[in-house]
C-alpha cells in the first residue's frame, strides 16, 4: 500500500511531500524535467558551492507555483558526508514524504541518496542519459524493503554503497562479496530487475 501524507493548508488539503534533487556540474535541466512530471511542494537541492547560483535559479524560478526550494551545500565526493547531511534532512522533515531526484550531480551524491532512499524506503526518480536528446526516460524506482532481500543481496547493497569510486566490474563486485562471476551476475541482474 502507497503511503500518502496529507496536511490542511491555506483551506485545502495537500500532499506532504519532500524531494531531495542533487545537482551536477551539467544537465541539470533533467532536475527540472523530473519536477514538472513529479512535482513537490518542498525541495531540498543537494550540491556544491559551484551550484549556489543554480539552486538560487531553481528557487526564483519555481517560487510562483508555490515550491518551496532549500539547498544544502556538500562536498561532492565525500560519500559520508553527503549521506549524514541527507540523513539529517530526513529527520528534521520527519512528518513529510521523502523522494530523491538523482539525475545529476557526483557518484558520490547519488549513491548516497541511494543508500538512504533504502534505509528509508523513499521511491527515488531519474531521467537516463539519451544520446540523441538531453533529457531521455523518467525512471521511478519504487521501494524495496530490505527485509525482503536476502543476506547476499543485501551485501552486494551494501559493497555498492560503500563504493566511493564505484565498482568496474562483476568481477570485481563479486571478489568483494566472495561470489563467482556467475552467482554474482544472477543477484545483480535480479537486483537491477527491481530497481
Amino acid at each position: 500500500m502507497e503511503r500518502l501524507i496529507m496536511a490542511w493548508d491555506d483551506g485545502r488539503w495537500s500532499m506532504k511531500i519532500l524531494q531531495i534533487a542533487t545537482l551536477g556540474i551539467y544537465a541539470n535541466e533533467r532536475v527540472h524535467h523530473v519536477l514538472t512530471a513529479r512535482s513537490a511542494p518542498k525541495v531540498m537541492l543537494i550540491g556544491t558551492e559551484r551550484n549556489r547560483e543554480e539552486a538560487k535559479r531553481f528557487k526564483d524560478q519555481y517560487h510562483n507555483a508555490g515550491i518551496d526550494i532549500d539547498y544544502v551545500i556538500v562536498d561532492a565526493w565525500n560519500y559520508n558526508q553527503i549521506l549524514t547531511k541527507v540523513l539529517d534532512i530526513i529527520i528534521e522533515n520527519a512528518d513529510w514524504e521523502i523522494t530523491f531526484n538523482i539525475s545529476c550531480g557526483t557518484i558520490a551524491m547519488r549513491a548516497a541518496c541511494h543508500m538512504a532512499a533504502a534505509l528509508t524506503g523513499a521511491t527515488v526518480y531519474y531521467v537516463t542519459e539519451d544520446e540523441k536528446q538531453k533529457i531521455g526516460k523518467l525512471v521511478e524506482i519504487l521501494p524495496l524493503p530490505l527485509k525482503g532481500i536476502s543476506a547476499v543481496k543485501q551485501n552486494i547493497l551494501e559493497k555498492l554503497a560503500e563504493s566511493e569510486e564505484g565498482v568496474r566490474s562483476l568481477t570485481e563486485l563479486g571478489s568483494r562479496v566472495e561470489l563467482g562471476v556467475d552467482s554474482i551476475s544472477k543477484h545483480v541482474k535480479w537486483l537491477r530487475k527491481m530497481g
